[in-house]
């Protein structure tokens, strides 16, 4: 068992706590704070979806600052390519 999480939880445990809240935004947001191990799982369901101009809010957290606060499409754009951790996890990107 691998203990590389806070309190020697496994990472099969740590992932099966982030999967049982994978619809709540504001407890994944939290996950990406109690360490390293849990920031990849909860990344995974926190930038699964993205909505243009909703991007830039909701990486806000994740990505550069220098990239912030530019709510434009190629703005947006240039957020996700500078962040991999983000895009990585984006498996739909909707225009609104």
């Amino acid at each position: 068992m691998s203990s590389n999480s806070p309190r020697g939880l496994s990472q099969e445990l740590v992932d099966l706590i982030v999967d049982h809240l994978h619809d709540d935004e504001d407890a994944l947001q939290a996950c990406t704070l109690v360490s390293k191990a849990w920031v990849p799982r909860s990344s995974s369901y926190l930038f699964r979806e993205l909505q243009w101009p909703r991007c830039s809010m909701v990486t806000r957290d994740f990505c550069p600052e220098e990239h912030r606060g530019d709510n434009t499409l190629s703005g947006c754009m240039q957020l996700l390519s500078s962040c991999t951790r983000v895009t990585s996890a984006v498996k739909q990107f909707e225009l609104r």
